[in-house]
C-alpha cells in the first residue's frame, strides 16, 4: 500500500464547488465511493467470495485506468477501452463465477469466451501492475506468465505442463490471479484501508503527532525523536510506509528543518521512521495476512510475534537519534502544548483499542476490522460535529471513503499480478527450481543461503512493492529456511522485514524519495541519511532468526535475547554515529561494531565477551570527566 499526496485526490468540494466540474476527477470521487460502500455492504452480508473478488479486481482496474490516466494525446481513448474491456470482462466472469469455483482442467469445457475473457484479464492486470507499480514487476510477471506458456519448448529449466492447464490455472481457476492473494486484498486488505482512511483524514490521526510532541518534543533532538513516536504511533494505523512518510513529515519535516536540522536528516528520519508503519502491530502490511495464511495461524499471532521486532525497530532510531541530537546540538521543540490539554482529546485512541480488543478476542478479523470502521465513524461525528463544532466538516467522512481506494489499487492490483507468478510457480516447479539454484549457489553454508535471501529481498523490493517482494522470496527461500530448523514465524518475518527495509535502501528507496520531496533536499543526500541510521535495523532479522524466543519472550531465555539483542543495537548505534558523550576514534568506533556481531553469533562465550566488553566501554565512558572536545 502506498502514499497519498494531500490534495491529488479530489474531494466532494473539489470536485463540484472549487474547481468546477471535471469529469475525471468527478468519475474519480464516484467510482471510489460506489467501490467503498459496495464493498463495506458486500462484507456486511456476506456476499460470495468468488464474485467479491471479481467485483473488487474490477473495481480496482476501472479506479487505475482513471486515476493512473495516460497522459498521450490519445489517452483518452486508451483509458475509456480499457475501461470498457475491464467491465466486459467483469461482467463475463461474475456471470460464469461457479464454474470458476467447479472447474476440473481438462474435464471441464474451455470456452472460447473463456478464453478471449480470461487473455483480456491477465494483459489488463499486467497493465494495471504498470500504472501502480511501474515497469519492473510488469517486466517480471510478463517473463514468469512467458515461461509457463512457453516453457515446454526450453530445454534443460523448462518443464512438461501445456498452455491450456498453464492458462486454466492463472486466468479461470481459483489458484491465479482469482486465488488467495486477491481474496485477502478484497476482504482484510481494503476494510483496514478503509479503517486508515477514516482515521486520518477525519483528523484523529493529528493526534497522534500531538502525542509525540508532548511526550518528546522538548528533548535533544525533539523534532527528530517526535518524528520517530509519531510514526510509531501512526503504524498502528497504516501498514504503508510512504503513507506515513508523508502524513507525519507534512508537519515533522519543516518542523526539524526550522530548528536548524539539516534537510536531508529531517528528510532521511522520517523516511526511516516511516518505514517502520509497516512493520507496527496491529495493522500492519498485507504480507502480515499473507504470513497467517501461510503459517494457518491467526492474524493477531502475527502481531504478537512482531511487536519485539517493531520496538527494536524504533528505539534503535530513537538512539541514534539522541546520539546524533548531543553530537550535534540538536536542540528540542519549544511549544506550548501540553499534557493537560493533549489528554482531553484522548478519546480519539477508541477506535485503535477497539481495533486491538476485537483482534484478541475474535478468531475473525474482517468482523474485528469492520467493528473499528464503525467505531471510528461514530469517534468522527462526535469529533467534528459535537467537539469542533464544525458539521459542514463531516463531509470529511465521506471524502474518507472516497479516497480510500487510492490506497488500495497498488494493493489489489499487485496482487492479481502476483497470483498469476504464484500459480506459474506452483504448477510448473519453477519454485523448486529456484530453491535448488540458492542451495547451490549458498554451496552448503546456511548463513550464506541466509545472506543470499537478504539481498534478493532487498533486490526485489527496490523495484516492487513490500508484498510482491515477500510473496516471491518467501516462495523460493522460506522452504530453505523451514528445512534447516530455523522456526517457522521467525522464517517469515526475516523475509518480511528486509521486504520492508527495501523501501529505504538505495538506488531505488521510495521511503527516501517521498522525504526527500517534503524536505526539498536532493535524493542520494537523503538515501544516505537514511542508510547511515538504518546500519542497526539490518541486524535485526539476525537476532530473532538465531534467537526465535525474541518474537515470544515468555521465557528467561527470551527475556535475555531480547536484551542481548538490544545491547547489539545500541552498540550498532554508537559505532555509526560516533559518539558517546565524546567523539570516539575509528578503533573505538569499530570496537562497538564488532560487540554486536558478538552477542549475536548462537556461542555463549563469545556472547558473554561480548557483553563484557560493552558494560566496560560504557562505564568508562559514562564516568569518566567530559574531555574539551565534548559537545553539551
Amino acid at each position: 500500500m502506498h502514499g497519498y499526496t494531500p490534495g491529488r485526490i479530489p474531494n466532494l468540494k473539489q470536485v463540484l464547488l472549487v474547481r468546477g466540474f471535471d469529469l475525471r476527477r468527478a468519475s474519480l470521487y464516484v467510482t471510489g465511493l460506489m467501490w467503498t460502500l459496495f464493498q463495506l455492504y458486500a462484507i456486511y452480508i456476506g456476499f460470495e467470495l468468488t464474485r467479491l473478488m471479481i467485483i473488487h479486481i474490477t473495481f480496482a482496474l476501472i479506479y487505475t485506468f482513471i486515476h493512473k490516466h495516460l497522459k498521450t494525446p490519445m489517452g483518452r481513448l486508451v483509458d475509456a477501452v480499457l475501461i470498457a474491456l475491464v467491465i466486459a470482462t467483469g461482467v463475463y466472469f461474475f456471470q460464469t463465477a461457479d464454474l470458476i469455483n467447479t472447474r476440473i482442467p481438462y474435464i471441464t469445457p474451455l470456452t472460447n469466451e473463456d478464453v478471449v475473457f480470461g487473455t483480456l484479464l491477465i494483459l489488463l492486470v499486467i497493465e494495471g501492475v504498470r500504472r501502480v507499480a511501474g515497469l519492473p514487476l510488469t517486466i517480471f510477471i510478463s517473463v514468469i506468465a512467458a515461461y509457463g506458456f512457453l516453457g515446454r519448448y526450453i530445454p534443460e529449466v523448462g518443464h512438461r505442463v501445456s498452455p491450456q492447464l498453464v492458462f486454466e490455472q492463472i486466468a479461470i481457476g481459483t489458484a491465479g490471479i482469482y486465488g488467495t492473494l486477491l481474496f485477502i486484498s478484497a476482504t482484510y486488505v481494503f476494510l483496514l484501508v478503509v479503517f486508515s482512511s477514516l482515521f486520518s483524514r477525519t483528523g484523529i490521526g493529528d493526534f497522534y503527532m500531538k502525542l509525540a510532541l508532548v511526550g518528546v518534543g522538548r528533548a535533544k533532538g525533539g523534532g527528530a525523536k517526535a518524528t520517530v513516536v509519531a510514526n510509531a504511533l501512526f503504524g498502528t494505523i497504516t501498514g504503508a510506509s510512504v503513507t506515513a512518510v508523508l502524513a507525519t513529515g507534512v508537519f515533522t519535516i519543516p518542523l526539524m528543518t526550522q530548528l536548524g536540522y539539516r534537510a536531508s536528516f529531517a528528510g532521511g528520519i522520517t523516511a526511516l521512521a516511516g518505514t517502520g508503519a509497516q512493520i507496527m502491530p496491529p495493522i500492519m502490511g498485507t504480507a502480515a495476512f499473507l504470513i497467517a495464511q501461510a503459517l494457518g495461524i491467526s492474524y493477531w499471532d502475527v502481531c504478537v510475534a512482531a511487536v519485539i521486532p517493531a520496538l527494536l525497530y524504533f528505539i534503535a532510531i530513537y538512539i541514534y537519534i539522541d546520539l546524533v541530537a548531543r553530537k550535534e546540538g540538536l536542540v528540542g521543540v519549544i511549544q506550548r502544548l501540553t499534557w493537560k490539554e493533549t489528554i482531553k482529546d484522548t478519546y480519539l485512541l477508541v477506535p485503535l483499542a477497539v481495533l486491538v480488543y476485537r483482534l484478541a478476542t475474535t478468531l475473525s478479523v474482517i468482523s474485528a476490522v469492520f467493528d473499528s470502521i464503525i467505531t471510528c465513524f461514530i469517534i468522527a461525528t462526535i469529533k467534528i460535529a459535537l467537539v469542533d463544532r464544525k458539521p459542514k466538516d463531516l463531509i470529511k467522512i465521506l471524502n474518507g471513503l472516497a479516497e480510500a481506494p487510492k490506497e488500495a489499487i497498488t494493493v489489489a492490483n499487485v496482487l492479481a499480478g502476483v497470483g498469476v507468478v504464484v500459480g506459474i510457480l506452483s504448477i510448473t516447479g519453477l519454485g523448486s527450481k529456484l530453491v535448488v539454484l540458492i542451495s547451490g549457489l549458498s554451496m552448503g553454508f546456511l548463513w550464506l543461503a541466509t545472506a543470499l535471501t537478504m539481498l534478493v529481498c532487498l533486490l526485489l523490493g527496490m523495484g516492487m512493492p513490500t508484498t510482491a517482494a515477500y510473496v516471491l522470496t518467501s516462495s523460493i527461500a522460506a522452504p530453505i529456511f523451514i528445512f534447516a530448523g530455523f522456526d517457522r514465524m521467525a522464517t517469515h518475518l526475516f523475509i518480511f522485514f528486509y521486504a520492508c527495509l527495501s523501501a529505504i535502501t538505495p538506488p531505488v528507496a521510495v521511503s527516501s524519495y517521498a522525504g526527500a520531496s517534503l524536505s526539498k533536499a536532493s535524493i542520494g543526500a537523503v538515501s544516505l541519511e537514511a542508510l547511515k541510521a538504518s546500519a542497526p535495523l539490518y541486524v535485526i532479522p539476525w537476532y530473532f532468526l538465531v534467537y526465535s524466543d525474541i518474537l515470544h519472550p515468555g521465557s528467561i531465555f527470551g527475556l535475555m535475547h531480547v536484551a542481548q539483542a538490544l545491547v547489539g543495537l545500541i552498540a550498532i548505534s554508537i559505532g555509526i554515529a560516533g559518539y558517546i558523550r565524546r567523539r570516539l576514534s575509528l578503533v573505538e568506533r569499530a570496537v562497538f561494531l564488532s560487540i554486536s556481531i558478538l552477542v549475536l553469533i548462537p556461542n555463549t562465550i563469545l556472547n558473554l565477551a561480548g557483553l563484557l566488553i560493552f558494560i566496560l566501554l560504557l562505564v568508562k565512558e559514562l564516568f569518566l570527566k567530559r574531555g574539551p572536545r565534548q559537545i553539551a
